[in-house]
């Protein structure tokens, strides 16, 4: 780690990409058994020995600890064993080996654990300083790093330039909107560079499901119908409180289907019949509205690791797009009010200027990997935790973002948007035994509180926000696969016409063998589903006592009553939704309330129907577009969705309209 005395000085160190995000992790317990001397061994490099340090992870401290001799790291010990299963736990092996080779902290890290990548390199940046007898720097998730300053202050202009390049197009980024950007550039004539942080060994590419498209002639030859333009905008405005730029909206549904049969159109027929959709064939129990609220299908499931994204980048590069892997975009060049380029920052610290005619566009990714950008922009989510809670997710560390608002982008009002963080419902992750299934919903004091069916499950579950801390669970009846069939084919929902729902059987029978000690069951998390008898029995299993246990045997009564009615006079949830729990036997899981934690964001600099940023003056800026998550205007104040995937779909599409915009300027 280098010496650094002002906040100036971080700041721009850390935008570069020195340690990004990294550096906003807590740094406590440090020590060194070895004299942690102020200076480093006059023979060497280091003075020989053992030092720690610990930084907050996503969902706890992460400690390394880091064995010198004079001259490299001889070892590494890295504890991420209480880091949230998929988010993060059981990578340290893989950090280890590449702290090892790289003899730093500057290392790719882990893509799909951000935060939890973020603080192990914190933490060995800290070890290094320690064994070099260095100062180290110590912040506080979320905090400024020093007084007056913070990650909105633009860092110092760069002018020498080891090397130069010039393009039409300019791209930081290329993954999901930025390598559609890429090839569509390329394709409608334009010469285009791709400058990209992560080497091309560590970028990873989704493969599979869950890319959210509507109306292409590849789900057309599923027999799916037609999605009403008109009827999907219109709701999509609903779920966003009229907050989402209608025009990018209208466009994303205009030109989706046209762009996943696009990114698809180098795979083999033998490969697309191979394809699933979610959710289809629909369930005849299958109602399109809950709550005035629609949802559709159109979600793709694409065998292993198929990958449209990747298969664009193969088709751009083979064309002539010229990616630049491993270099950090730091900062835009202007020409007055234009922006005229990027400069890049390699990997051995010197910088290019990369110089576009027409135009450069953000691709960045989101700010969930950025603890500070988080307590500044996502504020809903800040109000909802305490000062010392890390909030963020796994994701990028908004640096397009601020590529934009240090050029004078404008950003768009907060909250921005996220994928999690702001709502809690029981298990709250991917791996949710019964997924998006609207079953009954209590609180840590046995009640229930909301209409479980509201929309999708992230418009209901924002009610568990405001329930007291504690356990929060949902309770289903024996007939659950028949129940999941009722269920919005949204986000995270149980895919029952792809045999997703057959688990099910065995956590049943799993839950009623353990009997008071349950059944466990893993996903991105562990929880362990309960059985019972009756309420009471069940209630007694999940925990509940005095009067929690009495609120829970009534809630249970009061909801199957409602059930019979065929109305929900509590709640007002949909009446097909009001399953009984009448079985034989009753089942029950719960997780403890948690904020704080996302996927990723999805909000961002504010822009036209042509994904020009606008500036502070809401005018657009000569140059510079943006597409994905680095774009606002988007998702409204929670990423909510209509047909699951969105989120990359709409990069997708926007990605690709972006690039061939700017191309025919």
């Amino acid at each position: 780690m280098a010496n650094k005395v002002s906040r100036r000085q971080f700041l721009h160190t850390a935008s570069i990409g020195a340690l990004g995000a990294a550096m906003a992790g807590a740094l406590v317990g440090c020590s060194g058994s070895s004299g942690s001397s102020s200076t480093a061994s006059a023979s060497g490099t280091y003075t020989p020995g053992s030092y720690s340090a610990t930084s907050k992870g996503i969902s706890s401290d992460v400690t390394v600890t880091m064995t010198f001799d004079a001259e490299s790291i001889t070892d590494v010990t890295i504890d991420v064993s209480g880091e949230t299963e998929g988010f993060g736990k059981g990578i340290g092996d893989e950090l280890k080996e590449q702290i090892l080779k790289a003899q730093s902290a500057e290392i790719d890290g882990h893509s799909g654990a951000t935060i939890t990548s973020d603080a192990v390199k914190d933490a060995v940046a800290n070890c290094v300083a320690q064994a070099k007898g260095e100062p180290v720097v110590s912040t506080t998730p979320g905090q400024s790093t020093a007084e007056g300053e913070s990650w909105r202050t633009a860092p110092d202009a760069i002018t020498e330039f080891a090397k130069e390049y010039t393009a039409d197009v300019v791209i930081v980024g290329g993954g999901q909107a930025g390598t559609p950007a890429a090839r569509a550039a390329i394709e409608a004539g334009a010469s285009v560079i791709v400058i990209e942080s992560q080497t091309e060994d560590a970028m990873s590419f989704r493969g599979g499901g869950q890319i959210g498209h509507l109306n292409s002639e590849f789900l057309a030859s599923k027999g799916i119908p037609q999605i009403d333009i008109q009827e999907f905008v219109t709701d999509w405005q609903l779920r966003t409180n009229n907050r989402s730029r209608c025009g990018l909206i209208m466009a994303y549904a205009k030109n989706s289907g046209k762009c996943f049969d696009w990114m698809t159109d180098s795979f083999t027929a033998e490969e697309k019949d191979s394809w699933s959709v979610r959710q289809w064939p629909l369930s005849s129990n299958y109602t399109q509205k809950k709550s005035g609220i629609s949802t559709w299908v159109g979600t793709p499931t694409l065998n292993g690791d198929a990958s449209p994204v990747k298969r664009c980048m193969e088709i751009a590069r083979e064309k002539g797009a010229d990616y630049h892997f491993g270099t950090k975009a730091c900062q835009l060049i202007k020409d007055g009010d234009a922006v005229v380029g990027v400069v890049g920052k390699e990997a051995d610290g010197s910088y290019i200027k990369f110089t576009a005619k027409k135009g450069v566009i953000l691709c960045g990714g989101g700010f969930g990997g950025n603890a500070e950008m988080c307590r500044d922009l996502l504020i809903e989510i800040s109000d909802y935790c305490s000062d010392d809670t890390a909030i963020g997710g796994m994701d990028d560390d908004g640096s397009g973002i601020q590529l934009g608002y240090w050029a004078g982008g404008r950003l768009e009002s907060r909250p921005l948007s996220s994928m999690g963080g702001n709502y809690v419902y029981p298990c709250n992750s991917p791996g949710d035994p019964i997924g998006t299934t609207a079953a009954l919903w209590v609180n840590c004091h046995g009640k229930r509180y909301c209409n479980e069916g509201f929309g999708d499950i992230v418009l209901a579950a924002m009610a568990g926000a405001k329930e007291p801390q504690g356990k929060i669970f949902t309770v289903f009846n024996d007939t659950i696969r028949t129940d999941l069939t009722y269920q919005a084919p949204g986000h995270m929902a149980v895919d029952y016409a792809n045999g997703e729902d057959e688990k099910l059987d065995d956590i049943m029978q799993g839950a009623i063998d353990g009997g008071d000690a349950g059944y466990e069951v893993t996903g991105m998390s562990t929880v362990t589903v309960y059985a019972g008898e009756d309420a009471q029995q069940l209630g007694q299993r999940l925990g509940f006592t005095g009067t929690d246990l009495e609120n829970f045997v009534a809630t249970v009564a009061r909801y199957n009553e409602l059930c019979e009615k065929g109305v929900d006079e509590d709640f007002a949830k949909e009446p097909v939704l009001l399953r009984p729990l009448n079985g034989k036997h009753i089942f029950a899981y719960g997780a403890e309330k948690s904020m704080g934690s996302m996927l990723v964001t999805t909000g961002g600099l504010l822009t036209d129907d042509n994904s020009q940023v606008l500036g502070e003056d809401f005018e657009p800026i000569k140059g510079l577009f943006t597409a994905g998550n680095n774009c606002g205007g988007r998702f409204g104040f929670q990423y909510s969705t209509s047909i699951p995937g969105e989120s990359l779909g709409l990069a997708n599409t926007q990605g690709m309209m972006v690039g061939q915009y700017v191309a025919a300027l």
